[in-house]
């Protein structure tokens, strides 16, 4: 993509953004210091950004090196946009709450 059809908004979102990278190393160093869970739904089907297949977040940089991970067969529009109670995406999701939130009485089944 050409820096002249980027927003600087979209420009502050690239691997190289220091912006990020300031954001990334803050909310790793809260839920390590607050023991918060985290497990990040990776995108692994690219989308078509001004005519070139593109992942949105790679899995390098969706891998925090804390926590959970699923790679799921979506894209970066989709990845947390389960299709219905059936999909996995959503059994993972919900037992993963469930499960931090420690109640005992409800599960989705596997």
């Amino acid at each position: 993509m050409t820096n002249s059809i980027v927003s600087s908004e979209v420009r502050e979102l690239s691997s190289s953004s220091k912006q990020l990278k300031e954001l990334n190393d803050q909310f790793l160093s809260v839920a390590r210091n607050m023991s918060i869970p985290v497990h990040s739904f990776i995108e692994s089907v690219p989308i078509k950004v001004v005519g070139f297949n593109h992942l949105v977040v790679s899995k390098d940089s969706a891998n925090l090196g804390l926590g959970g991970q699923t790679i799921v067969n979506e894209n970066h529009i989709n990845v947390n946009k389960p299709s219905s109670k059936s999909d996995i995406l959503y059994s993972q999701f919900v037992n993963f709450i469930v499960d931090n939130l420690q109640i005992s009485s409800y599960s989705v089944k596997k």
